[in-house]
């Protein structure tokens, strides 16, 4: 599977294969320069659990230690149960989901979807209430849609990559 990487502070695309680690990076980097936020997390489905895959988070230390972090119950699984985005411009007023980081009143959750399947989601938060509208949601809207087809490709790629290193060593 062939991937356009792009390196936007250059504005250079090439054509590469690209592992799924180097995906993830390039859509959180691609985030960081359209949207101001605290926190950013990419969560993909390992099975039926959620993992932080990649993020860029003053909470680092809770990602690491995921039992802090009840996904199960979260806006995260919310918006991935529903395959619909999240916007919340202040989690005060939430009725249904938790936060993940209890500082953050503004959040966003768009889920990454291919076809009928979830590969995970990407979440937005800030402390700030109200600051997150429905122009960010649109941007995150759109690089999800195209961050999970270059989800999917990676992660095939890293399978790939995978199976003919053990058929290598058979």
């Amino acid at each position: 599977y062939e991937i356009y990487q792009c390196d936007w502070s250059s504005d250079v695309c090439s054509s590469d294969l690209v592992t799924l680690e180097d995906t993830l990076a390039v859509i959180l980097s691609m985030l960081r320069k359209l949207i101001a936020f605290q926190s950013c997390v990419i969560f993909l489905l390992e099975g039926d659990s959620l993992a932080a895959a990649r993020s860029m988070t003053p909470h680092q230390k809770s990602l690491e230690l995921a039992s802090l972090l009840d996904l199960e119950e979260s806006i995260v699984k919310v918006a991935i149960n529903r395959r619909q985005p999240i916007l919340v411009s202040d989690m005060e007023e939430m009725i249904e989901g938790r936060r993940i980081f209890e500082d953050e009143r503004s959040v966003m959750v768009v889920p990454l979807l291919i076809q009928n399947e979830v590969l995970g989601a990407i979440y937005v938060g800030t402390p700030r209430p109200g600051f997150l509208n429905k122009e960010h949601l649109h941007l995150l809207s759109i690089l999800a849609n195209e961050g999970s087809i270059a989800i999917r490709s990676a992660q095939l790629y890293d399978a790939n990559v995978k199976a003919l290193r053990k058929q290598q060593k058979m």
